[in-house]
């Protein structure tokens, strides 16, 4: 917020995007923003002068998941604690755990 952390009033009824403070571990490993939408607000298919959308289809989800665990982008990452880390090192030695 641009005047000092004061609510607008505005915002109470609008799509923000904010970016979080790296003061938690979880926003800290996520490398982008979040949108935050007020009151009874809905994001148009379109978009919105200030947001645009553009729907992509995945057709190989398991390719996709490959590529971003080349970018450091997985569970381990995007939750780390400490079971996840554990499940994405079993996964990616191909090692079993119980649950």
């Amino acid at each position: 917020m641009e005047n000092g952390g004061i609510t607008d009033p505005r915002h109470l009824k609008s799509v923000v995007c904010v970016k979080g403070k790296r003061t938690n571990n979880r926003i800290a490993f996520q490398s982008g923003a979040f949108l935050l939408f007020g009151q009874d607000v809905t994001l148009d298919e379109s978009g919105s002068p200030e947001i645009s959308i553009k729907r992509i289809s995945v057709t190989n989800k398991e390719i996709v998941l490959k590529e971003l665990d080349q970018l450091n982008i997985n569970e381990s990452t995007v939750f780390p604690y400490i079971e996840n880390s554990a499940k994405y090192l079993a996964e990616k030695f191909s090692f079993k755990i119980r649950n």
